[in-house]
Formats: structure tokens, sequence, C-alpha cells
């Protein structure tokens, strides 16, 4: 029967640590032939039948050797430990070092580190948030059966990082680290994540317009994430195309954004606003705004009126068309920025692009000579030997014009005139004959009072039985009739007044009454006014009234034109008879001014003077102390 003595304790764990080769010995005696056999946890370790056991080594467990003889079997048997640092390890994976939580710095990899060991060969794969990462395993070296492994990996992305420690075999398994939380942050200390967080947001800016052109700004956004960025810049909300980048250079006004993606996710920016602008800070748009408005201009009447050339400035992102309005009406062919006219009026320009159109403000043409107010005074009789004083308001724009008439009877006394008309009464009619308004009283009105003082005509005494009217009138020609009440008579004053100079103007004005002998002569005032001369037609018309069926005409009318200092400045008997020069100058300014031609040869007198603004006054008077009825008509002319 052998003998056996065993060289390693018995039941005595032996302590293995990494790369130590395990080595077993027993001392076995006996007379007879021995076999032996090794085991590991009962299992037969193939190929171990010696005496002596050496690796590999299968793991912690107990290894036992049955020594056999012809006599009979002994065995022996010790524990043997794996211990790595003083921790125990078996075939299922321990972990002797687990990751430990960092924050990384954007743009530089973070390394985390893990340790496990086993007594088997080991698998490692690295997690992220539960999810395998690829490629990030670590295996056990060819030909290393046990042992304690590092893995390391090098991170960019935020998350809980786990590793994944696997052996095969009997008692083998998987088991998991902790997890180690990891952030990703900017060099500042802002978090960083797969989602694209924004720095910086593209702010608001001006482009500057210059020469119909506009100077591309830049804008720039700043954002950060750990994964690749991608940028779409977008134009209110329409993306731009080939607008890919960080920054983008822009020329259109409008509001910006810009997505920034990754594939975790996409981040808009705030929008910034850009205005396209002028040096002098005007905004320009695709409807066209106005630098410089049309000037208007006073200008002479009738002279082609001497109309500088009218300009507009305007900017636009867009291609600007013109078209200009005179009162409203579209000129047909005006259509570039400048336009000249010879027209009095109220010039508009429209601007207008595909976005919109723009219209300036009204240019006005105004007269710097006019007749600012007309006066007659007549012998105020009964039926067709009333007086009757005619007027003609034009207008340009089509407004109404204020005026002032006045039928001053008994206002006439404080002169030293006798025989005034006591009662006049002041009928207004349109040129359709049609009764407009009527007065035989003005009861000291406080607008007529003040309409008076402006216009510097001398003031009536409240309550006295003069009449007046103040009227808005409409462009046309008017008649101011003056009768006595219950048929009375005597000499009587009708003026008619511009109230204040504006659109709207008095272009003649006429008076028909009884010329008499002495101071009952007929006499009608007028002013001119502005900074101009006027150039005036004053008719003085007897004969020319018989084809119009007025029977007691004065035959032989003379015309004396005197001004405010009583100078006399002209004197006519009859208006062809100056030669045929002046004669056709009178016929032309007749025709231009629409009055009713003379007949050649005839008594009737006409004057065509050029006078200087102020106040004057024309007399018709009969030829040696002649009487009869008389028409006199004073006529701004074109220059």
């Amino acid at each position: 029967m052998p003998y056996l003595q065993p060289a390693l304790p018995v039941s005595t764990p032996l302590q293995l640590s990494p790369n130590q080769t395990l080595s077993l010995t027993t001392n076995v005696y006996s007379s007879l032939p021995i076999s032996y056999q090794w085991s590991y946890n009962g299992a037969a370790i193939s190929g171990a039948n010696q005496p002596t056991f050496s690796g590999p080594f299968l793991g912690t467990g107990t290894y036992a050797l049955v020594a056999t003889a012809a006599g009979g079997t002994v065995s022996t048997n010790t524990q043997v430990q794996f211990t790595v640092a003083g921790v125990t390890v078996g075939a299922r994976p321990t972990f002797l070092t687990q990751p430990s939580s960092a924050n990384a710095v954007l743009g530089s990899p973070l390394t985390l580190r893990a340790t496990a060991a086993a007594t088997a060969p080991v698998t490692l794969q690295w997690a992220l948030d539960g999810i395998p990462i690829p490629g990030a395993t670590t295996t056990t070296p060819s030909g290393v059966n046990y042992g304690a492994y590092d893995t390391t990996f090098a991170v960019t992305q935020p998350g809980v990082y786990t590793v994944i420690a696997t052996t095969a075999g009997p008692g083998g398994g998987s088991v998991s680290s902790t997890g180690a939380t990891v952030n990703v942050l900017t060099s500042v200390g802002v978090t960083v994540l797969p989602v694209p967080k924004i720095l910086t947001q593209p702010s608001g800016t001006n482009a500057l317009y210059t020469n119909g052109a506009v100077t591309p700004t830049t804008l720039t956004v700043s954002a950060v994430a750990t994964l690749p960025l991608s940028y779409q810049w977008f134009l209110d909300r329409a993306a731009i195309t080939g607008a890919t980048a960080a920054s983008t250079s822009v020329t259109a006004p409008g509001a910006y954004t810009v997505a920034v993606a990754t594939t975790a996710g996409t981040a808009m920016s705030q929008a910034a606003m850009v205005t396209v602008a002028t040096s002098a800070g005007v905004t320009v748009t695709a409807v066209p705004t106005i630098l410089t408005q049309p000037q208007g201009a006073a200008v002479i009447f009738g002279s082609g009126l001497g109309l500088p050339t009218f300009g507009v400035s305007a900017v636009a992102l867009q291609a600007m068309s013109y078209q200009w309005f005179l009162d409203g009406a579209l000129i047909s062919g005006a259509t570039a920025a400048d336009y000249k006219t010879t027209t009095a009026g109220a010039y508009t320009v429209k601007i207008t692009t595909i976005a919109g159109s723009v219209t300036s403000a009204p240019a006005v043409v105004s007269l710097a000579n006019r007749l600012g107010n007309i006066s007659g005074r007549f012998q105020v009789g009964t039926g067709a030997n009333i007086a009757i004083a005619g007027f003609v308001v034009s207008s340009y724009t089509g407004a109404a014009k204020q005026i002032l008439i006045r039928g001053v009877g008994p206002g006439l006394s404080q002169f030293g005139l006798s025989g005034v008309l006591a009662r006049p009464v002041l009928s207004v009619f349109d040129g359709a004959g049609k009764l407009v308004a009527s007065n035989a009283g003005w009861n000291g009105s406080t607008e007529i009072a003040a309409a008076g003082q402006t216009e510097g005509a001398f003031p009536l005494v409240a309550g006295s039985a003069d009449a007046a009217l103040l009227l808005n009138l409409a462009p046309g020609a008017y008649t101011a009739q003056i009768a006595g009440a219950d048929g009375l008579t005597g000499v009587a004053l009708a003026e008619v007044y511009e109230v204040l100079p504006d659109a709207a103007q008095l272009v003649n004005i006429s008076e028909r009454a009884q010329v008499g002998a002495g101071a009952n002569v007929l006499i009608g005032g007028f002013v001119t006014t502005g900074s101009q001369p006027s150039k005036v037609l004053i008719r003085a018309v007897g004969p020319g009234l018989i084809p119009f069926g007025l029977t007691g005409a004065l035959t032989q009318p003379v015309l004396s034109i005197y001004d405010s200092r009583g100078v006399l400045i002209g004197v006519n008997t009859g208006w062809s008879a100056g030669g045929s020069t002046e004669a056709v100058a009178i016929n032309n300014a007749a025709s231009s001014v629409g009055a009713f031609l003379l007949q050649p040869g005839s008594n009737d007198c006409a004057l065509l003077v050029t006078l200087p603004p102020g106040a004057y006054t024309a007399q018709v008077s009969g030829a040696n102390g002649s009487t009869g009825l008389a028409l006199i008509e004073v006529y701004q002319v074109p220059r």
C-alpha cells in the first residue's frame, strides 16, 4: 500500500497572486508502482498525472491528488485562492478599480480607467448611458488565462459611463462597474451637451446703403455641442441658400435666425434684425423711402411760370418707377425722378417698386402776383341800372376760396359822400344765375369784421344797414348785385376781397353800372398783391354792350387809371385808336383770359399795363359829360 506524505498542508488556503505559476507537490512512497491523477473541484485535470502539478491555474478552488498502487489508493487536497491586493478573485470578474466621475473640457478628451480581475480571460466593454459603445472593448491578451486587467477610454460626450466585465466557462459571467458621470464643459465652465447650446446670439445691425448699393454686413453665431455642428441661416423664416456656416454675409433687411444642429438635436437662435440705412440714418426698405420731397415755388402768373424743374430723391432696395400727377390727375409721360412744368397746380409723384409705393407731399405752384381785391363805386338805380360786380375765382387745386363781399351805402358818409344808398341789398349769384347768398344788413358780424381787418378794408359801423357776406366759393364765375331796398337809389360801393392768399385766386373782375357826370362817374378799384408786377387788361365797355341787348349804353366812354397816390397812369378813349400794335396786343390779351372781343374801331376803351403791387382805381366817365350804362373790367393777364 502506498504511503502518501503531502507537501502542502491540507485545508490551508494557498494564496496565488497575478503572474505566479501554480505549483503543487506531494511525496508518495510505495514499493509498488504508483499512478497519479490531479483534479480541480472534483474534475480530473487532463494530463495532470505526475506527483507534482505545475499550472495552468484553473481558478480559485480545491486542487486534489489521488495516488494509486496495487495495494490501494491515497489522496490529499488543498485550497488555492487567487488574490489581487488582498481581494480574492474567482472565475466571475471582480472590479478592483471603478471608473470615476469627472468633468471633461470641450475639445480635450477625458480618459476613464477601470480594473477588473478574474481567474479566466476577461472581456471589458465600455457603455454610455447603458448602451455599449462600438469598438470600446478590451480583451485578455492571447495566452493569458487569469489576472487583473486595466481598461481605459477617452470620452468626449457627457453621460454615465460603465464597464461590463465578462468571463466564460464554469463559474464565469458578467459584472457591471459603478457608473461614472461625465460632464463636458467649456473653458469658462459652460456645460456642453450633444444638443447644441448657443453661447453668443447673432446681433442686429445696419447695412450701409450708398449710391444705390448695399454694403454687406456679417452676422455670426457662437455655439457648442459635444457632437459636430451644422448651420442653416434663415431670413424671415425662409432658408437662405448656401448660408450654412457660423457666419454669413447679408445685404437684405429683415429678421435673421440660424439653426445650429447636431444629430442629437437643434437649437434656434434669437432673431437678429438687419436694417439697411443711409449714412444719414434713413432706413431703406423694399418700399421706397423719400429722402427729399419736391419743392413748390411761387411763380409769375402766366409767364410760362418760370417754374424750376421738380425733383424727388428716394431710395429703395428694389428698382423704382415714377409717375407725376397734377391736382391728382396723371400726367402722361411724366415718369422720371425729375419733372419740369409750366402749369400752376399741386404736384405729387408716386414712386413704386414691386413691394409697394409711396406718394410725395404736394409741391404747390403758387402765384407771386395776383389780384387781391376789387371794388367799384356805383350810382345804383332800379331795374337794369342796379350795380353789378362780376368776379372769377380760379383754383388749380379745385379748393374753395373764402371771399368777403361788401355792399356799402351808409358807410360811405364818413368819407364825405352824399346821396348814398341808405339800404343796400347785396345778392351773390353763381355762373348759372343761381342765388348763392344775400344780405340786407351785416349786423356787426365778428367774422366779417375780422376778415375785413385782415384785408385792410375800412371798418363798417356795427348795426349799420351796410351789407356784407363772407362766403366759401368754389372756382367759377360770380356776380355781386347791389340794389336798393324798396326801390331806393343812391351811391354804393361794391367790394370783393380774397381773405387769405392760397391756391385759389381772383383772376378777373367786372362792374356794370350807370355812368353819370361829376361825382357819379363809374369807379372801379383793384389791388395787385405779391412780390412781382402783374400784367393787367382794363376795359371800359359802352357800345360793346349793345350786342347783348342792353339799351342806354354809354356811347363814348373815357377810361382813366390812377395809382394809390392819385397819379394818372394811363387814359384811353378808343381801344384801337392807339395803333395796330397796341390793338393786336389788347385783342390777344382778351383772348387769353376769355373776354369777349371788342369791335375794331369802336369807342370802347382798353389799356394793357404792367403794374407793380399796389392799389389802383379805374374811372369810367362819358366824353363831353355824356352818361349811360357801362361795364368796367379788370383781368390779370399771363405775362
